[in-house]
């Protein structure tokens, strides 16, 4: 779940792409991590994936901090993306 409301839509195309994956059939989708040095996995169905003992490490998240610095708009928001950013759920 994205931490702050309003900027749930920028998160729309990792979401639209990780739905397509799924739709044709892939299982998850492995990424590098954008807050540390390691991989993530995505599991689109935990039942289809069983933990191997010495192969690895499972974490629980116990708690995340994030601290948002404000940053100049890098694209210009035109009537697309005005319509884009209106359509977006919230």
């Amino acid at each position: 779940m994205v931490s702050r409301e309003r900027e749930r839509w920028r998160y729309l195309i990792t979401q639209f792409i990780a739905d397509c994956l799924r739709q044709k059939g892939f299982a998850g989708v492995s990424y590098r991590s954008s807050v540390g040095g390691g991989e993530n996995l995505c599991i689109f169905d935990p039942e289809d994936f069983a933990f191997v003992e010495g192969s690895g490490e499972v974490f629980s998240i116990v708690s995340v901090d994030y601290k948002f610095v404000e940053l100049p708009a890098m694209v210009e928001e035109d009537e697309d993306f005005a319509l884009m950013k209106s359509r977006a759920p919230v």
